[in-house]
């Protein structure tokens, strides 16, 4: 995925198409068809917060990986 591809997945856009999908949720007329937008609401927050936690994860990693230098052995022998 990249940078933009999530920028657009995580940006005000994103609210726009959950505020949309909510709102076909309530509005479609079928049990089936507001069960299946539900499922995919439900599951679409799942996807977008678990994409957040790893983008996190991953900064905290390099943030990490950048302020230690690497380990540095001088053995005579």
């Amino acid at each position: 995925m990249t940078a933009l591809d999530k920028q657009a997945l995580l940006s005000t856009d994103k609210h726009a198409n959950q505020h949309r999908l909510s709102r076909l949720t309530m509005e479609v007329h079928s049990d089936e068809l507001r069960i299946m937008a539900s499922a995919v609401e439900s599951y679409t927050d799942e996807l977008i917060a678990a994409l957040e936690a790893a983008e996190k994860h991953i900064a905290e990693l390099e943030s990490k990986t950048t302020t230690c230098e690497p380990l540095r052995t001088n053995r005579t022998s």
